[in-house]
């Protein structure tokens, strides 16, 4: 039975790294293809790469596929300084700088502040890290300090619209 299971996962291994190298062959065509540049690796392909990762990730918001790090902060930065002008906005926070006390726990990646009273925190949470200590300790700290906890999973869709009702949901 192990040498079975040792085969299958070879295989699977292999068939994994055939598909990797085809899927990446045709990102790259496309690429090449939408941006008119031959991807060598010189700087010219550096900036159409950014350029067609940009690209990619606002049709991959409209068409409701997630969004890269970058682009998801990118995206609330944006939301969060045109639509919540009205609150101070602070990034990667400590819970100590914003008067909420408990356990030791993950910086908050965004924090909105009014009147000097922290009214709202943001995570940005990917796939199943809302359950290790750190994650659990700062949503109960904002909970214990009536401080509205918001989590996004970076994993998901997170279109602009969601993003901006989901917050003033909050608040």
């Amino acid at each position: 039975m192990g040498l079975l299971d040792r085969l299958t996962r070879n295989a699977e291994n292999e068939l994994g790294k055939s598909i990797g190298s085809k899927l990446g062959d045709a990102l790259t065509d496309s690429l090449e293809k939408a941006t008119g540049v031959d991807l060598d690796g010189s700087d010219s392909a550096k900036t159409a790469t950014a350029t067609a990762t940009a690209t990619v990730d606002t049709a991959a918001s409209a068409s409701g596929a997630p969004l890269s790090p970058e682009a998801l902060v990118k995206l609330f930065d944006e939301v969060l300084s045109s639509e919540f002008a009205v609150y101070e906005v602070r990034k990667n926070a400590s819970a100590a700088s914003l008067g909420i006390t408990g356990a030791p726990c993950k910086d908050y990646d965004y924090a909105l502040i009014s009147g000097g009273r922290t009214k709202a925190v943001i995570m940005l949470t990917p796939h199943n890290r809302d359950n290790n200590a750190a994650f659990k300790n700062a949503k109960a700290n904002a909970k214990n300090s009536n401080v509205a906890f918001i989590n996004f999973y970076t994993h998901m869709e997170n279109e602009r619209s969601y993003v901006v009702s989901r917050i003033k949901s909050f608040l």
